[in-house]
């Protein structure tokens, strides 16, 4: 006999269990045939004692929090690595009637933000799922966020020359955990099929090819990154330009996937298997000054869309650049002749942009170049 959520009938037992974690508290009640005059009368009278511990409680039929802002979000606590830890979790149902969760630790948020983070992420994953889009694909706080991309002057002219953005191949990223599945994932993966309605635990329906899963990597900030800068500043002849997430978002073909990239402990963290593209929204905490927003493509998906150019290592996706850029820096190191030249090629491929050269290095009180 199937029996509902919470109650169970224990193997060699002539009875009935309800149980249930709520705030950390564990509530066990017994309901013997013997006691009650049969089976079916125990159990109904688990199932009334059941509802009565939902109703003042504020649980809905899955036993989850619905009390509070937001229904689904609830308080919870659980043990890994031997210490018990409290979470505060947002639980909806994705659009393929499974469930979907996110938790915030209390430990690394504080009860109150990581309450208000549950809330948001929840209010959050209703919205997409009501817009067709992916709720694992996490937005900006406002779709006026600033995005920078940085690039070399190779690579920009390309840009221009196409009126398209670069997407590179997943292989040819240097990271060696790119679009791998944690270690973590082995850890948890009986806790999180314990936590779920699914009979089998989530599993990729295949193995992503990294030749197939083209990335696009902004870097979300409100200021010049000195080192971003760096990083691509080869012969100090860097380029970058900036746009807001929703510009970027609009100019991408509808197929595509955007959001920003997580930050986790590989040998701990548990990343969603049920999707190919999940893996490759997540990198290690080593880095995390990129603040990357990624924007991802699959081949496969869009071998039929005009928007997308074949290209060595990639596709480049066109796009209406005069949309799409707000600014366009030209490295801090840069000699006055390449800033010249820069603004020359802008003018001649009739981008309205302004270029300017980055002040990230100007002496705010002499009004010359600072070595950093």
């Amino acid at each position: 006999m199937n029996t509902p959520v919470n109650i169970t009938r224990p193997k060699g037992k002539n009875g009935y269990v309800f149980s249930i974690r709520i705030n950390g508290k564990r509530t066990n009640k017994s309901f013997s045939d013997s006691e009650y005059g049969g089976s079916e009368e125990a159990l109904n009278a688990a199932i009334q004692y059941k509802d009565k511990i939902y109703k003042e409680n504020g649980l809905d039929e899955k036993g989850r929090g619905s009390r509070g802002p937001i229904k689904g979000v609830s308080k919870t606590t659980s043990i890994r690595y031997g210490n018990e830890r409290t979470y505060w979790q947002a639980v909806w149902i994705n659009k393929e009637g499974k469930q979907q969760t996110r938790r915030f630790s209390v430990i690394k948020y504080g009860k109150t933000k990581a309450k208000k983070l549950a809330i948001a992420a929840r209010r959050d994953a209703l919205k997409a799922i009501e817009e067709g889009s992916d709720p694992r694909f996490i937005q900006p706080v406002t779709k006026y966020t600033k995005l920078w991309r940085y690039m070399d002057f190779t690579k920009f002219l390309s840009m221009l020359e196409d009126s398209a953005i670069f997407f590179s191949r997943a292989d040819m990223f240097e990271d060696p955990y790119e679009g791998e599945i944690p270690k973590g994932n082995a850890a948890l993966k009986s806790f999180v099929k314990s936590k779920s309605n699914n009979s089998d635990p989530e599993l990729l329906p295949q193995v992503a090819d990294k030749t197939k899963i083209m990335i696009s990597c902004w870097h979300l900030s409100s200021y010049e990154s000195a080192a971003m800068w760096k990083l691509y500043g080869q012969a100090n002849e860097a380029i970058c330009i900036t746009t807001k997430f929703a510009k970027l978002k609009n100019q991408l073909s509808k197929e595509a996937k955007i959001g920003l990239v997580q930050y986790v402990d590989h040998k701990r963290a548990w990343v969603p298997e049920n999707n190919i593209y999940y893996p490759y929204m997540f990198k290690r905490k080593s880095f995390e000054h990129e603040k990357e927003i990624r924007a991802l493509i699959d081949s496969d998906v869009l071998l039929q869309n005009d928007s997308l150019l074949q290209a060595d290592y990639g596709y480049k996706h066109r796009v209406d650049l005069n949309i799409l850029i707000d600014k366009i820096y030209v490295d801090p190191l840069a000699n006055e002749w390449f800033y010249e030249l820069v603004k020359q090629v802008v003018v001649r491929y009739k981008i309205k942009a302004p270029v300017v050269k980055s002040p990230l290095l100007v002496s705010p009180t002499k009004g010359v170049s600072a070595l950093l």
